[in-house]
């Protein structure tokens, strides 16, 4: 016959305490009821969560902001990038044509010398010879508007 009547201690280590109760089920030691039932409770305490969230919390308010900066980086970057690619579509244009021949943007997409547009850059040519050459470009979501000479040389300034 078991009896539910057991002797133990009280064991206490750091913020946990553990009453280990042994009990005699005919006529001998049953297995430590109490320590299983505390070995078997798993789990973070609300502070340890809570400071979890708080470190998520304060990375991502550094993170989000260098994002956003880097998006707006590579949408300048894919506009200054056409610019020079028209530029050169433009000057293999005038090698095979001559240099008082004059540029548009439908020469440079032509077949022969092959310039395609980035999605949602747009670029305007000021149709001109390889001396009076000047066009701009912008990204829908970029933070510049940027221009180029007939030299090649791109500038970029704030939207």
């Amino acid at each position: 016959m078991a009896s539910s009547e057991g002797f133990g201690r009280r064991y206490v280590c750091g913020d946990r305490s553990v009453k280990l109760t042994y009990f005699f089920l005919g006529g001998g030691n049953a297995m430590l009821l109490e320590l299983n039932r505390a070995k078997n409770e798993k789990g973070f305490t609300l502070i340890e969560l809570l400071i979890v969230i708080a470190i998520i919390g304060i990375l991502a308010a550094i993170a989000i902001p260098q994002f956003n900066q880097y998006k707006a980086r590579a949408h300048d970057t894919a506009a200054q990038s056409d610019l020079h690619n028209i530029y050169l579509a433009c000057k293999a244009y005038w090698t095979d044509e001559g240099s008082a021949k004059v540029c548009s943007q439908d020469v440079a997409e032509g077949e022969l010398y092959g310039f395609k547009n980035s999605k949602d850059v747009t670029i305007s040519i000021s149709p001109g010879d390889e001396v009076s050459f000047a066009a701009t470009a912008s990204h829908v979501s970029g933070a510049k508007n940027f221009t180029m000479d007939a030299s090649g040389t791109i500038t970029g300034t704030a939207k």
